[in-house]
């Protein structure tokens, strides 16, 4: 059977020529044409012909169909891209009518002819016949932005007319028209009465470009590509019998890109929007349409669109935000997207010259680590499908956010709007200062020609005076004084004020954590948001933006070493991810700095973020709770106290705010300071020595503190004259520049507040305009802390040191020792182990209002001096993590210039332990001292001049246990003292292995 096709696919030119079926195919084309034409339109071996790129020309869509043994059942035509039809250039035939050749002249917009072959076996050799039709603009179906009929009445009308429809579509890959036979391609034909087979050997299509040359259009038809890249249209066949069938195609490139006028404007809205609120925003891209014949503007390549410093994404798109998968949004599937309402931001609106007005949503596409801010553009209409994903990006520095569209259709549009909505979860939050802000689009056009940078403006109105008034709160999980507590200090800002950009809370004395009871996160830890449970001691709420629903996070809080001059630290965490959004982790660090004033607690900020990845963070709260078990502690005063927090405002604004504090039931606290004292060292008890004087003021956990404390020294204890001397001006004490001869002996105080004890050296000051002397005692460790004592006369005008102003702090115990010998500041009238033993009178007073007295005999070491014994001391710590801590304190009777100590069986030293240990000889350190490791003795060699109090410490690493040690086991030292004249004195020490 020779290879016949219908008239009817004809109809078929309309579409874009698609890829060619196989080589082997049973029909095949050639000889394809697809291009603008000026003359006759015909199949070609060797086409020619093309265009002004974006002018109106006819375009010519030809082929020659080669013999083969089936026939083809119908074609699908692929236009280039950017090669468009306009379906308003001509009124539109309905369907029906087109159906009954009742379609007028005004709804042609093409023509078509072809040359047939008929054979019939009544009529004898076959006929070649020359046959012209007509290309119609019809009616489209619902889902279709345009249908095209072709009506073709063979033979002068002895045959009966074909009419053949085909739909158009929009390919989403890249945006060109497909045109799609909707109707079967007949194989035969009834001519006269005489059934008959038809073959066409060539067809040719041609649709109409410019108005002028027909006149019948209300406006042009076909436009050429604004680009002038090469333009490939191609044809796909189907046959009867079988899917074998082979196409073609035809490229042409369009020419004089240069002269494609593209003169594109930026509106941008709404014109006013209220100051620092969230709010709708609006962007609309316009291209003007072209007048009658001229040539079009060239279609939009690519968009940035740049919004003014100030317009700035609002931390409130997060509440309830979802978002948009890319195989939910389906980027080059012709459907709607199955994204979910909560990834909903915004809408656009579509304005094309080829349909009219389209809509569609805007919604936020899942980020990718390149792209957190991405928006998945859909316009909805089955018509004509846009689909288009852009990526936002918002300067890390300044906001400035910028929304860049890389990939746009080669689709007209005379305006683009696209629209973020408003409310309090609005995408955008307007500028917090008044005046006319300007976006920028960058718009690149298909035509290869510069960019185009429209601008837009709109006012922010509305700005109310400058204010920043920051509040302060205070709450904790119980009041009662002296008792373990829970913290929450608040800030709050009012929406639409000064930016929050650091603070300092000062607490009340008394107010405080204990330091020493939870493991610290080291600071370069902490800023890497990599502490450990094991640190941490509360949480945080923080919350962001402006309007009426602003963003709220949580928050991790972890204690850290002091740093820059801090006793502390805490690190807050922040993960900064919420539904889609994820904008890492924010860790801001705060200083514990201790007041010397009254050892309070200032809390002080680093300068927090403003900016976070690009997103402003305008705090409008700030809720900071301390409530690990066992760390806050409450004051043991129930006096009205202060609050006090300072503010500094990112514009440079200060501002303060105060709340009130106060601890209840300080009736129910235990109060019962004791104190000890010793008078004298061995061989310094007789009269007129300048005896050494310690005292030791201990209490019980949840005593109330003490805040005032006087003791009187006994009868016979006076003032010695040339040690007074020795005072220090007051002025040198406050510039910290008193001089070593200023040093009368030691302080040191423990309290379960801090991990180790404060000691350091007891100063003898002379106060401005004062005859008496005062003391100073320095207290120094992960706290440095003064405390001022005057000296008065008591009853018979025994000496009397009084200590004023305490803070209200715990003190475990507070040991103060005056040296003695002959720089000494006190002097014996009698003999010390003479007669009844020195009485000392106490008088205490507790921030809560309590006031103890007590009357003490103080310990002489009567005798002493002729005993050979050999006092040693020893603390073992560290058991509990096999990491042993000894200190081993000694006191002889003489000076001694070599130690040995005997380890227990639990115990070995390691080699050089030298190097982890601490020497003390007098109290001074001794430099690179000399220790050696033999079996389980270590020797220690001291200072040549000999000391009868050696002081050792064999940090971490110096020792390790051997065998079973458990925290509480009693273990035994024995320790052997040589003295200079080479004689020894011997003593054990036993005490308990602590954790």
């Amino acid at each position: 059977m020779s290879h016949r096709v219908p008239l009817a696919a004809l109809a078929a030119a309309l579409c874009l020529l698609v890829v060619s079926a196989a080589a082997s195919a049973n029909v095949s084309l050639s000889n394809v044409v697809a291009r603008p034409t000026s003359g006759t339109c015909q199949p070609s071996a060797s086409p020619s012909g093309t265009a002004l790129a974006g002018s109106h020309a006819d375009v010519c869509i030809a082929f020659h169909v080669n013999g083969g043994s089936d026939d083809l059942k119908g074609l699908t035509l692929h236009l280039a891209p950017g090669l468009l039809g306009d379906p308003t250039a001509a009124p539109k035939c309905s369907q029906a009518n087109f159906a009954a050749g009742n379609c007028a002249a005004a709804n042609q917009v093409g023509a078509v002819a072809t040359t047939v072959v008929a054979t019939a076996p009544l009529l004898g050799l076959p006929v070649t016949l020359p046959l012209e039709g007509e290309v119609y603009n019809l009616v489209p179906n619902a889902d279709e932005p345009a249908r095209l009929g072709i009506s073709i009445e063979p033979l002068g009308g002895l045959a009966a007319p074909i009419h053949i429809q085909s739909s158009i579509r929009t390919r989403l890959t890249d945006y060109g028209l497909d045109s799609i036979t909707r109707d079967d391609l007949p194989r035969t034909a009834t001519v006269a009465t005489i059934p008959a087979d038809i073959t066409v050997t060539d067809m040719a299509l041609t649709l109409w470009g410019a108005k002028g040359a027909h006149g019948t259009l209300a406006k042009p038809f076909v436009t050429v590509p604004t680009s002038c890249q090469p333009a490939t249209t191609t044809i796909d066949t189907r046959a009867w019998d079988g899917p074998s069938a082979t196409g073609g195609s035809d490229t042409f490139t369009p020419s004089d890109c240069a002269h494609v006028p593209f003169t594109p404007s930026l509106e941008v809205g709404p014109a006013q929007v209220p100051s620092d609120t969230p709010g709708e925003a609006s962007a609309t891209l316009k291209v003007p349409a072209a007048s009658g014949d001229n040539r079009v503007q060239a279609n939009v390549k690519r968009v940035g669109l740049l919004l003014p410093n100030g317009l700035v994404l609002s931390p409130g798109l997060a509440n309830g935000l979802t978002d948009c998968t890319e195989a939910q949004f389906g980027l080059t599937e012709d459907r709607a997207p199955a994204c979910p309402a909560s990834s909903e931001i915004g809408d656009v609106e579509f304005v094309t010259p080829l349909i009219g007005t389209l809509t569609g949503k805007v919604y936020f596409g899942t980020p990718t680590p390149t792209a957190k801010l991405r928006n998945f553009v859909s316009v909805e209409d089955p018509r004509l499908r846009v689909k288009l994903i852009g990526d936002v990006t918002a300067d890390p520095m300044t906001g400035q956010v910028k929304n860049v569209f890389p990939d746009s259709p080669q689709v007209p549009f005379t305006e683009f709007r696209f629209h973020y909505k408003g409310g309090p979860n609005a995408v955008l939050s307007s500028p917090s200062t008044c005046g006319t802000y300007t976006a920028v689009a960058t718009m690149t056009p298909f035509s290869g020609g510069p960019a185009a940078a429209p601008s837009g403006s709109f006012d922010t109105i509305d700005c109310p005076p400058f204010a920043f008034t920051p509040s302060l709160g205070v709450a904790s999980s119980t009041t009662a004084a002296g008792a373990d507590t829970a913290l929450t200090v608040s800030i709050d800002r009012p929406d639409r004020q000064g930016r929050l950009l650091r603070s300092t809370i000062s607490l009340p004395p008394g107010l405080a954590g204990r330091l020493g009871a939870v493991p610290t996160c080291a600071v370069a830890q902490a800023r890497a948001a990599a502490c450990s449970e094991a640190s941490r001691v509360g949480s945080a709420q923080v919350v962001v933006g402006n309007g009426s629903s602003p963003l709220t996070l949580g928050a991790r809080v972890y204690l850290t070493p002091g740093f820059d001059g801090s006793v502390a630290g805490l690190a807050i965490v922040v993960p900064a991810k919420v539904g889609p959004i994820d904008l890492g982790t924010v860790v801001t660090m705060a200083k514990l700095r201790l007041r010397s004033n009254d050892a309070g607690i200032d809390v002080e900020t680093e300068d927090l973020p403003q900016i976070v990845d690009g997103i402003p963070t305008p705090y409008r709260s700030i809720r900071l709770t301390i409530d690990r078990p066992g760390f806050m502690l409450n004051p043991t005063s129930c006096a009205a106290q202060t609050v006090h927090g300072a503010f500094t405002a990112a514009s440079g604004q200060q501002a303060t705010a105060d709340t009130s504090y106060q601890a209840t039931s300080c009736n129910r606290l235990h109060y019962s300071p004791k104190l000890a004292a010793t008078v004298g060292t061995a061989g310094q008890t007789a009269k007129g020595v300048k005896p050494q004087l310690t005292t030791v003021v201990t209490q019980d956990p949840g005593e109330a503190n003490s805040r005032h404390v006087e003791v009187t020294l006994p009868d016979g204890l006076g003032a010695n004259p040339a040690g007074l001397a020795r005072a220090c001006p007051v002025e040198q004490l406050d510039a910290n520049a008193c001089p070593p001869s200023a040093v009368v002996g030691s302080v040191r105080a423990d309290t379960p507040l801090l991990p180790a004890p404060l000691q350091g050296p007891v100063l003898i000051v002379k106060p401005k305009g004062g005859v008496l002397p005062e003391l100073s005692l320095e207290l120094r460790g992960p706290i440095n802390l003064r405390l001022r004592a005057t000296v008065g006369f008591g009853p018979h005008g025994r000496l009397k040191t009084i200590f004023d102003g305490i803070p209200d702090v715990p003190l475990s115990r507070l040991a103060l020792t005056l040296s003695g010998g002959k720089d000494g500041i006190l002097t014996s009238g009698r003999n010390l182990c003479g007669g009844s033993a020195p009485t000392f009178d106490a008088l205490f007073q507790s921030h809560s209002g309590v006031q103890r007295t007590s009357t003490v005999n103080a310990k002489v070491p009567c005798g002493a001096a002729s005993s050979n014994r050999l006092k040693a001391t020893a603390t073992l710590t560290g058991v509990k993590h096999r990491q042993p801590v000894l200190r081993l304190k000694v006191t002889a009777p003489t000076k001694l210039r070599q130690l040995k100590l005997t380890l227990p069986k639990q115990l070995i030293g390691r080699s050089g332990l030298a190097r982890v240990s601490k020497l003390l000889a007098g109290g001074k350190s001794v430099r690179k001292p000399s220790l050696r490791m033999k079996g389980r003795t270590l020797t220690i060699k001291l200072p040549k001049a000999g000391t009868r109090t050696p002081d050792l410490r064999l940090r971490s690493g110096a020792l390790r246990i051997a065998g079973k040690l458990k925290v509480g086991q009693r273990v035994t030292f024995t320790v052997t003292g040589i003295r200079l004249n080479g004689k020894k004195v011997t003593a054990k020490v036993t005490t308990r292995a602590r954790a």
